[in-house]
């Protein structure tokens, strides 16, 4: 590998200093005379080299142990993407070439003409594909060639090549195609219905009628709702509809993937109304309510609050479920995962966060058996919410929302976000802004892009979600208050929000048994609807949904439009 160590300004002459302004390597024409750099603070090219060399080496230790892995992971993830679009497409083409057995000829020109489309179409997508991949393999090859000379050579490692090293990383790591996120493309899905009604309405010339459809392709098909009294629910007696018969002894809650009659005014400004239908992963019961839900980081796996911790893991056909702790000393209010430490519970009437922790069986007790210890000092009267950090930093280990707290810098009190590292020393400090209402927080979550969006549900309050920006400030608020299309009794019970991947914020609501989906912007895409009481809820980073009912049922649960792989349950 080779780069030059000639200025950029006069190509003929060497480079000898570094522009610390512009963030450049100059020669003398560019301190000297009239060169463009006489003014800046400069520092020479071997003052450089032995300024830096030491944080090359670190750069390069920390992009082998976490960026290559992670892009190296993302390149592999980014494959199966691949696979997966493919063999979505495949699927839909299958599924027309059965369907279009029961027409006459001319459907069959049509359904040629349509894969010829959805074959272009895949063919434009697997372009953006290969030139994610393409790139960021380059990417990944040069990053392990740099990183790789950098270790030979080490302490040895000249002023000079430290210029060429340096250069040629800023280049790897700094591009204008810097995103490592996966491309996500919808499959092109052929609606035959549609086309069907279309083909009658031109030519007469259909003859056979379709078999029964699937309940949620009809227009005119009426999803099963809760029979359970609502009041506040804001309908009028012909908005609601008749519930419908369904198979009292199926394990299976959730029954509904579009909004039914009285929530078609929440789904008003719904950016699109794409079918996004649950994906069922795994269901159990546990003996009692589920109080709080928290996600591990191995798949599939989690702690589960109630009366006792539980820890259960799915991987298996039958769930694995060991008791950690078989009854907790207090009313577990939040909870959240630090990287470093585990799980940590937040307790009324407490002034410490709590750390579940092992305790070492003696020469009597030769099994662990686990305690809830002190870990960080929060009172629960200010303590409203723990959060996972959602990126692995050194100084960030966990986030909590403090309200009515002592601003830092300030006099006054409000709502403060505080991070905690793995040492349990408080790193920084978040500000809310005054501008922000915050009210009876009762779950935090926080983006890969620092957002952070906060459920506040005040018992004598429609609830509603916050979306704060890295700095504090308001960004979304849904439902936002101008919203003139809900009727003014429409209310909300929210459980919590998360983020998923994309950047989408799924929302749990006790009303109606509802599940919000927004899009990053904040605007509703599409309400699910459950059978039963949902009482507890979490997103994990894999973006599985966690939800635990009033019954002790807890289900694991995915949108179908995720274009991530899918990991398999053996049953």
């Amino acid at each position: 590998m080779s780069t030059s160590s000639t200025c950029i300004e006069h190509t003929s002459e060497e480079i000898r200093f570094y522009c610390e302004e512009c963030n450049v390597f100059v020669c003398d024409d560019c301190v000297s005379g009239q060169g463009k750099h006489i003014k800046c603070n400069k520092i020479k090219l071997s003052e450089y080299g032995a300024k830096n060399k030491q944080i090359l080496i670190e750069n390069v230790e920390e992009i082998t142990n976490k960026n290559l892995p992670r892009l190296n992971e993302t390149l592999e993830h980014a494959t199966k993407v691949k696979g997966s679009f493919n063999k979505s497409v495949d699927e839909n083409i299958t599924e027309i070439r059965t369907k279009t057995q029961v027409i006459k000829a001319i459907f069959e020109e049509l359904q040629e003409e349509t894969i010829r489309q959805i074959d272009e179409l895949r063919r434009q997508a697997n372009m953006k594909f290969d030139e994610f991949l393409n790139h960021h393999h380059n990417r990944y090859s040069k990053l392990v060639q740099i990183t790789g000379k950098v270790q030979q050579q080490k302490s040895d490692i000249q002023p000079s090549d430290v210029v060429k090293f340096d250069s040629e990383m800023r280049k790897m790591l700094h591009t204008e195609h810097d995103s490592e996120i996966i491309p996500k493309l919808e499959p092109p899905c052929f609606e035959i219905d549609e086309q069907i009604k279309r083909m009658k309405r031109k030519q007469n010339l259909v003859e056979h009628k379709k078999d029964k459809e699937e309940p949620n392709s009809s227009a005119d098909y009426k999803e099963p709702v809760s029979s359970a009294k609502e009041t506040n629910s804001g309908l009028n007696m012909n908005e609601q509809l008749t519930d419908t018969n369904y198979d009292e002894n199926s394990s299976d809650i959730y029954v509904s993937n579009l909004a039914n009659k009285g929530d078609r005014k929440l789904r008003a400004l719904a950016v699109h109304n794409k079918d996004l239908n649950y994906k069922m992963i795994k269901s159990f019961k546990c003996e009692n309510t589920v109080t709080l839900i928290v996600p591990k980081t191995n798949v599939y796996e989690a702690w589960i609050i109630g009366v006792d911790i539980s820890e259960v893991k799915l991987m298996q056909s039958v769930p694995q479920f060991t008791t950690l702790l078989p009854r907790i000393d207090g009313e577990p209010f939040t909870a959240g995962k630090s990287q470093k430490h585990g799980l940590l519970i937040g307790l009324k009437n407490r002034k410490t966060i709590k750390l579940l922790q092992a305790v070492t069986g003696t020469l009597r007790r030769t099994s662990d058996v686990c305690k809830l210890v002190p870990h960080i000092n929060a009172h629960a009267q200010h303590l409203s919410a723990i959060c996972t950090v959602s990126m692995q930093e050194k100084d960030k280990d966990i986030a909590v929302l403090l309200m009515d707290y002592q601003l830092t810098g300030t006099k006054e009190k409000g709502a403060v976000i505080r991070w905690y590292s793995g040492k349990k020393l408080k790193t920084n400090d978040l500000n809310i802004c005054n501008n922000v209402e915050i009210e009876n927080p009762v779950y935090m979550d926080e983006c890969m892009n620092g957002n952070i969006c906060i459920t506040c549900a005040p018992d004598d309050k429609s609830s509603w979600i916050q979306l704060i920006d890295k700095h504090g400030n308001h960004k979304i608020r849904y439902p936002p208050k101008d919203e003139k299309f809900l009727e003014k009794n429409v209310v909300y019970s929210f459980i919590g929000a998360g983020f998923l991947r994309d950047g989408r914020i799924t929302i749990l609501d006790r009303v109606r048994f509802r599940q919000h989906l927004l899009d990053d912007n904040g605007k509703l895409i599409k309400i699910d609807h459950y059978q039963n009481q949902p009482s507890s809820f979490a997103v994990d980073i894999y973006d599985n949904i966690w939800i635990g009912f009033d019954d002790g049922t807890v289900q694991l649960m995915e949108y179908k439009d995720g274009w991530y792989e899918d990991i398999e349950i053996n049953d």
